[in-house]
């Protein structure tokens, strides 16, 4: 079956989705974007991700395009067009179509295309055995040149990150900024366990504050952990006892080795597996608690 995606007000079919050549999302990386997941038609922290985008929207000065209420519909009813529970939906917007040119003002309409598709879930052996990562030589540009906080449709750098980690075997790249300093994965942020404490790298360093890391340090605290926001250097991350990625599409992925060296016994650990249930446990409560709002909805009507 072919899916349904919703552009600029319309609902088509995928084949017929189409943007303009003069869009600065295309011409220029003039844009965001959000991945959101979604658990039996529950769309996950999906409040979280429409705060960052509109955030972004803000600091970019790139028009709303429609509302928070609006959006949120919208991907309601793609999910039930497309008759797809567990899926990926993207919200993308763009500057919009105008000449050629930097000026936002060329631009005097965003564009919005909204997309749903099925989750390509990685193997359950990953989570079980756990990745191997590298540090690689491209580094994470500098706040102060591209703000790490705007979830960007510009991903040549996460591009050449991850390339680089493929050719070497290696499931992430890690990307340090221009001080040394371990940022994140090409697809993901980055924690891992020391003495005790849970570390992950500091906002400040050009970090991506991630939905699922936000979470993720949120249960963390549950169990009792100390949470550090820090400046990591690679040989700290060596040493670790425990390391693992999160994003919204892996959740919490253990990492066992780094650049060839094992972190802590080279099998996931107990924490990560903590965290794991945890957030297991997070993703069945919202299920439940959305089906029993709808119960006492429709039992009200």
């Amino acid at each position: 079956m072919e899916l349904t995606f919703y552009l600029n007000g319309d609902f088509v079919k995928a084949s017929e989705a189409k943007f303009s050549i003069y869009d600065h999302g295309f011409l220029y990386g003039d844009g965001l974007f959000e991945t959101i997941r979604v658990y039996q038609n529950k769309i996950f922290q999906f409040d979280r991700h429409l705060d960052r985008l509109f955030a972004g929207l803000k600091k970019l000065e790139i028009k709303e395009p429609q509302d928070r209420d609006s959006i949120h519909k919208v991907t309601k009813m793609l999910l039930n067009i497309n008759g797809l529970d567990d899926s990926v939906v993207r919200i993308t917007v763009t500057r919009g179509e105008g000449d050629f040119g930097l000026a936002k003002s060329l631009c005097p309409n965003p564009s919005l295309l909204i997309t749903v598709s099925p989750v390509k879930q990685h193997s359950e052996d990953l989570y079980k055995l756990g990745i191997d990562c590298m540090v690689v030589s491209i580094r994470k540009p500098p706040i102060q040149s591209i703000p790490s906080d705007i979830k960007s449709l510009n991903m040549l750098n996460s591009i050449l990150a991850k390339e680089e980690a493929l050719k070497n075997k290696c499931f992430e790249g890690v990307m340090l900024n221009i001080e040394g300093y371990v940022t994140e994965g090409a697809t993901s942020n980055l924690f891992c366990l020391s003495n005790g404490r849970l570390i992950t790298p500091d906002l400040s360093c050009g970090v991506l504050a991630g939905i699922t890391r936000e979470v993720v340090m949120n249960l963390a605290k549950s169990i009792g952990l100390d949470i550090f926001e820090g400046f990591l250097t690679p040989q700290e991350l060596y040493s670790a006892t425990e390391c693992f990625l999160t994003s919204t599409l892996m959740e919490i992925m253990p990492v066992v080795s780094c650049d060839g060296k094992r972190i802590g016994k080279g099998v996931p650990g107990e924490i990560t597996k903590e965290l794991q249930r945890k957030f297991k446990n997070l993703i069945k409560r919202q299920i439940a608690e959305e089906d029993t709002e709808l119960t006492k909805i429709l039992t009200e009507r």
